[in-house]
């Protein structure tokens, strides 16, 4: 646990990609909550790296994030919590990243996915 507090991705190894998506498509992003946090809020962030800096806050759909693109999350523990968001237009990449920093107050932790988004079609989901 103690690695989850380091950027950007709490320890996560770099690997296969998980999913294929394209670039504008809407995404669900889920997560475990194993101990709840009062306050938490989540930050979901895209890149076709996996310097931070090149991070973009990738807000929800669904209107629920602040303007620094924080939303409340982790509040209480469940098996399934999740946010669907929008891939930017402009991202095309062999390995991309989402990394979801959930903000307590015992502190930050980060996780990462890698994902592949192409501009072709992805003919097993398209319409789905």
């Amino acid at each position: 646990m103690s690695r989850l507090g380091v950027r950007p991705c709490g320890g996560t190894k770099s690997g296969a990609v998980h999913y294929e998506t394209t670039p504008g498509s809407r995404n669900m992003v889920a997560w475990r909550i194993h101990t709840a946090s009062p306050t938490g809020r989540c930050v979901i962030r895209v890149s076709d790296s996996p310097l931070e800096a090149n991070m973009v806050i990738a807000k929800p759909t669904d209107g629920s994030a602040a303007d620094d693109g924080s939303f409340p999350c982790g509040r209480e523990v469940t098996s399934f919590e999740a946010k669907e968001i929008k891939i930017p237009r402009d991202l095309s990449c062999d390995s991309c990243i989402i990394q979801l920093a959930w903000l307590t107050e015992e502190g930050e932790q980060y996780r990462c996915v890698d994902f592949e988004s192409v501009t072709a079609e992805v003919p097993e989901c398209f319409g789905q």
